[in-house]
């Protein structure tokens, strides 16, 4: 798993609180495609990561955030509906927003979860 392979303008673009989880999940080759940190002001009210795959892609997710000990709340298969059709399945992993100040922090060597930063808090 290298780091070089998640595009630095991509990265930018992401929420300070669901960055790392993001950043986990692309450098276990997981098709993210939306997140969202939730919160008062997002388009989410928790914290959100969409993703494409198969119907085993929810399974393999669910894998690596538990090793990770990230705080899972659900992990769910969706479809969009457009003129009364589904189209194409995505999933959703949604996380307890149990640290809505704190910044998760991403070993990008091992690619693992290891804590979380304090200080971007703005309370």
């Amino acid at each position: 798993m290298n780091r070089h392979l998640i595009d630095p303008i991509e990265e930018a673009k992401l929420d300070a609180g669901i960055k790392e989880i993001v950043l986990l999940l692309q450098l276990h080759q997981v098709e993210t495609f939306e997140s969202c940190q939730g919160g008062i002001g997002h388009c989410f009210s928790e914290p959100t990561v969409r993703f494409y795959g198969d119907k085993f892609e929810g399974l393999r997710v669910a894998h690596i955030c538990l090793q990770n000990d990230l705080p899972i709340q659900q992990i769910r298969r969706s479809f969009d509906v457009y003129d009364n059709e589904l189209h194409q399945p995505f999933w959703e992993v949604v996380f307890k927003p149990t640290n809505p100040v704190g910044t998760l922090q991403l070993d990008t060597q091992a690619g693992v979860f290891v804590g979380v930063d304090h200080s971007l808090a703005q309370c």
